[in-house]
């Protein structure tokens, strides 16, 4: 019996990983070279179901993470079009493990959270995703991932704070949907909620 069903139960499902592996005191460049490793078996299914994609990032957390490869900085990991299958999530991941390597390089100092564009030295290759980051540790990629991607969540989580309701307006929340299958396709986007969303 699936145990997540809707947006909401994957968005609650990230929101518990991401303090997990924050307690684990994860980078986001380990965490996101765990997951990478973690979904190689997987990359030949079209669709996953939610619960696939719920124990995907759960097994990343406990999955020791490959070491970063210096070739994916000088890599075209561009795409040709909208993310569709496995090896489009993987330019997406690369792209961002490249952006994370280079700001290794040169730091994006203290105001990161407010926005900041990947240096991409010269040399480095192509890449899937935008330059602007705003989410550089596992738990907050990983709840805007959710948040930016899927929806689901709501004021009282805590971990969202959202614009002012009207006075005698209902708390703010995310409709909740049911989730059926997701693509690779659907994976590269969250991804990019990780890394962009606010």
């Amino acid at each position: 019996m699936p145990s997540v069903r809707t947006n909401r139960d994957l968005y609650l499902h990230f929101l518990r990983l991401g303090r997990e592996v924050r307690a684990a005191s994860w980078s986001l460049s380990a965490f996101l070279r765990a997951l990478w490793k973690a979904a190689a078996p997987l990359g030949d299914r079209a669709d996953l179901r939610p619960d696939d994609v719920a124990a995907l990032f759960a097994a990343a957390a406990g999955t020791a993470p490959p070491p970063y490869d210096p070739a994916w900085s000088g890599k075209d990991l561009s795409l040709s079009g909208a993310p569709e299958g496995f090896a489009d999530w993987e330019r997406v991941v690369l792209s961002q493990l490249a952006d994370l390597e280079d700001f290794l390089a040169h730091p994006p100092g203290p105001d990161a959270r407010f926005g900041v564009d990947a240096p991409r030295p010269p040399g480095s290759g192509p890449r899937a995703t935008p330059a602007r980051w705003y989410n550089f540790d596992p738990a907050t990629y990983l709840e805007c991932a959710a948040a930016g991607g899927l929806g689901g969540w709501d004021a009282a989580d805590g971990a969202r704070v959202p614009l002012p309701a009207a006075p005698g307006s209902p708390p703010v929340r995310s409709p909740v949907r049911e989730l059926t299958t997701m693509t690779w396709g659907d994976l590269a986007r969250l991804a990019v909620c990780g890394q962009m969303y606010e």
